[in-house]
């Protein structure tokens, strides 16, 4: 099944520079954000903007699934990358 355009910039503008900020630059943090941020924040944003009435831009799922994702993973990764 093709879905179109599917933004998977969101977890390199949001999810992984707030692990690399939170927890510092190991490859650690960089490889788990980018891993766990591609797993949860495209399909995150393309399932509410599916939900978005039609006169709303999709960005605005874009931008929620950023604040979301970053608010689900940062702790995670802090949880699994614990010294």
């Amino acid at each position: 099944m093709l879905c179109g355009w599917y933004p998977t910039y969101i977890p390199l503008v949001s999810v992984v520079p707030a692990a690399i900020l939170a927890y510092g630059g190991s490859w650690q943090v960089m490889v788990s954000s980018a891993l766990l941020g591609a797993m949860l924040s495209p399909p995150l944003a393309s399932a509410i903007a599916k939900k978005l009435p039609a006169d709303m831009h999709a960005y605005i799922a874009n931008v929620l699934s950023m604040a979301i994702s970053t608010l689900l993973i940062v702790p995670l990764i802090g949880l699994l990358i614990a010294d």
